[in-house]
């Protein structure tokens, strides 16, 4: 189980990206879609269980989190949605530079870091995507969609914020949604510089010099047999001499 320990993390992610836009809908949504978190929450804190200190700091950041994100149901006012919002971003950047140490640790490629590796490039788009409704919330105005969802419905604007957030990821750029800010543009620049930078050069780097150092590994093997069966060899010559 624990070989699959981001794998579980993986499935609460992509679970909660793929159902949170039908049940934000719903009456009870919100709280659905909370539960959702505290299970992303729980499962990536128990990627991190096996070094301690990390873990230990998940689950306070965790508990934290789950705090600033009920902020807002009990006290619907802007300064809860900015405090949820930040520490959203607080604990989905910690879990991506932890996960992401855990990649590029040494050691051999395995199923559960290539699960680890996807976690962390989607956790990278929530974190741009809270970054986002940040900005836009202390600096409303920051993007301009064709389809306006609305100062009160918080959702539904992460939800928009989210799906520009992959957009730029993936360099789809559809172009129904538009940073407008300045500041919003740099942001947009600099979450593809972070895509193309943490899986053209870290990630693709790291595997490569991983099978790199197994070729050169098995290389030394083999001339050290060819030294020893050489040497067997002549021995062997003389002895029947």
């Amino acid at each position: 189980m624990k070989e699959r320990r981001h794998l579980l993390l993986l499935i609460s992610i992509l679970v909660l990206f793929m159902v949170s836009p039908f049940v934000a809908t719903f009456r009870h949504g919100v709280l659905f879609l909370n539960v959702l978190g505290a299970a992303i929450l729980v499962t990536g804190s128990y990627a991190l269980s096996e070094r301690k200190q990390l873990f230990r700091t998940a689950v306070v950041l965790s508990a934290i989190a789950t705090v600033g994100t009920c902020l807002p149901l009990a006290f619907p006012q802007h300064w809860a949605v900015l405090v949820s919002h930040s520490s959203t971003i607080l604990l989905a950047a910690f879990f991506c530079v932890s996960i992401l140490g855990y990649v590029l640790h040494s050691g051999r490629v395995t199923s559960d870091k290539i699960f680890a590796a996807i976690c962390v490039y989607l956790l990278v788009g929530f974190v741009w995507t809270y970054a986002y409704a940040l900005l836009d919330d202390m600096l409303p105005g920051s993007f301009a969609d064709s389809t306006e969802t609305g100062r009160t419905d918080d959702v539904a604007h992460v939800t928009q914020l989210r799906y520009f957030s992959f957009a730029t990821l993936t360099t789809l750029g559809y172009g129904d949604v538009l940073p407008r800010s300045s500041t919003a543009r740099t942001m947009a620049v600099l979450s593809r510089c972070s895509s193309r930078g943490l899986w053209g050069c870290t990630l693709c780097t790291r595997t490569a010099h991983h099978h790199a150092t197994k070729i050169d590994a098995l290389r030394f093997s083999s001339q050290r047999f060819r030294k020893r069966s050489g040497k067997s060899i002549e021995t062997c010559s003389r002895y029947l001499r």
